[in-house]
């Protein structure tokens, strides 16, 4: 599988490391929903962090914790929590920290990412997979004056 990142150089996410966010951790081998595989990866685009001395982490937990803006169902974090959030995960787990270093974006083809459509005769839009170009995926994190450096994680 092909892997690639770029540095937070070239990204318009790196002042974004207040806001708490859920995140999984990405093991080799890791699939996303549109490739076979064991999983892992909750989708096809991921921001990579840093979780260094000053990371706020607010829950841990082995599977889908269901965060949202209110926080999430996963376990204080403490050192047993967290290593089983890792050694017990069975597909793919949650941390919802804050205050994380955005470092680059993590991208796992096939790139599918959900989006909203207008159905005729359906007064609400509707929710559904588009598959995207490597391009179109990296797009809204593009700087507008940087260049991009594509480096393949073996």
């Amino acid at each position: 599988m092909l892997e690639e990142w770029w540095t937070a150089n070239n990204l318009k996410v790196s002042s974004i490391g207040g806001i708490p966010l859920s995140f999984s951790t990405i093991q080799l081998g890791d699939s996303n929903p549109w490739a076979n595989g064991r999983g892992g990866a909750e989708g096809s685009i991921g921001l990579l962090v840093d979780v260094g001395s000053s990371t706020v982490i607010h829950s841990v937990s082995p599977h889908d914790s269901g965060s949202s803006d209110m926080g999430s169902l996963g376990f204080r974090p403490r050192l047993e929590t967290c290593a089983d959030s890792i050694d017990k995960r069975e597909t793919s787990n949650e941390w919802r920290i804050q205050d994380y270093v955005p470092v680059g974006i993590f991208i796992l083809p096939l790139i599918f990412v959900r989006r909203t459509q207008t159905v005729e005769g359906i007064d609400e839009p509707i929710l559904h997979d588009a598959r995207l170009s490597l391009g179109q995926a990296i797009a809204p994190f593009r700087s507008a004056d940087s260049q991009c450096r594509c480096t393949n994680v073996p």
